[in-house]
């Protein structure tokens, strides 16, 4: 039995997968085309572990979008009702506007529009619960202003002590109502006789806050 020739036992060259046309025949157009087959290869191999994985991240991407959309959907809602609220207190007919204000934090508590509403509901109807609450809001629209509504409904009631209080808690580099605080920390040392304390709280106003119309009144009261 005659051996077969030499040539057979040489190994035979690998022909790329894909027949490369002369012009692109490069080592750089075979690489890619090797390169995409073993990823076919892997993935093939791991299908299952990659459509697993794709799932889960398909499952995730669809659970925040509908839960995104709930979000909006709820503050549509809610933002209803303030707009309602407001429309009725541009009318004058306050008691309607606060029936609307309060439908929309008891119904979405959670939802932009309703932080306004509380604060709208609880300024207009003096309710301190309301306004307590809008104060630890994570929202300087909301919680500075209701900080200078209670300091101001406690300097009415003759409550100082509790409006320095209120007013040490508003910072000048963080809180857009600092002017006010000022003002009212004025009013809180004419009540108290302190006038240096008024004094200083008018220079500060008058330092920073010059052109500002509160500032006009703030220098109004020290000259009575």
């Amino acid at each position: 039995m005659k051996k077969p020739p030499y040539k057979a036992y040489q190994k035979k060259k690998e022909e790329p997968p894909i027949n490369i046309p002369e012009k692109i025949d490069t080592p750089q157009a075979e690489q890619l085309v090797t390169d995409l087959y073993k990823l076919y290869d892997l993935i093939t191999e791991h299908w299952k572990k990659i459509a697993l994985v794709a799932g889960i991240l398909l499952i995730l991407a669809g659970s925040w979008g509908i839960y995104k959309w709930h979000e909006i959907s709820i503050e549509k809602q809610a933002a209803l009702l303030v707009d309602k609220g407001l429309f009725y207190l541009r009318s004058g007919k306050e008691k309607e506007a606060i029936k609307f204000f309060n439908l929309a934090v008891s119904k979405f508590p959670d939802a932009p529009s309703s932080k306004i509403a509380a604060f709208l509901a609880g300024k207009l109807g003096n309710e301190t619960s309301l306004l307590q609450k809008c104060r630890h809001y994570n929202d300087f629209l909301v919680s500075s202003p209701a900080t200078t509504t209670l300091t101001a409904k406690a300097l009415n009631e003759n409550k100082v002590e509790k409006a320095e209080a209120l007013i040490d808690t508003i910072k000048r580099d963080r809180d857009w109502t600092y002017p006010e605080a000022l003002e009212y920390r004025e009013i809180a040392g004419l009540m108290k006789g302190n006038l240096q304390e008024a004094k200083d709280a008018l220079d500060a106003l008058k330092g920073d806050y010059q052109n500002l119309p509160i500032t006009q009144l703030a220098q109004q009261l020290l000259s009575k």
